[in-house]
Order: structure tokens, then C-alpha cells, then sequence
């Protein structure tokens, strides 16, 4: 998913790349909360719940970024 996005974003669509980018990390956010510890492999680094928050963040802080700058011209 990050690496569509960021292709998107090569491509001059930035909202679009970059949106789907933040939905990947929202993903991973969701497969770290529902997967057990033995299948999380490196999304698992430190507290279930400190991971989960710390993508919501990272996922929500990509996609008002996205929305709030201009695309270029």
C-alpha cells in the first residue's frame, strides 16, 4: 500500500498517493491490534496498544497533511 501510494505520488497526484498511504499504516494499525503476537512479525516493537495508537496518529497526521497543503503547480 505505501509503495502505491508513494507511486501515486511520483505520478503528480499527491492527495491520492498520499491518502493511500495513510490507509496502509491505518492497515497495519488494525493488523497489529487484531493479529496475535506470534504473526505481527516488525509490527510489533514495544506495548500492543502503544503500537496501535502510534500508527492511528502517524495514519490520521498523514491524511490532514494531505488535505491541508496545496498540490504543486
Amino acid at each position: 500500500g505505501v509503495a502505491a501510494g508513494l507511486t501515486l505520488v511520483a505520478m503528480e497526484h499527491p492527495k491520492r498517493g498520499s491518502v493511500l498511504v495513510a490507509a496502509a499504516v491505518l492497515f497495519g494499525a488494525l493488523a497489529r491490534l487484531v493479529l496475535p503476537e506470534s504473526q505481527v512479525g516488525l509490527l510489533a516493537t514495544r506495548k500492543r496498544w502503544t503500537d496501535v495508537l502510534t500508527l492511528v496518529v502517524f495514519a490520521v497526521g498523514i491524511a490532514v497533511t494531505a488535505y491541508v497543503v496545496p498540490p504543486p503547480r
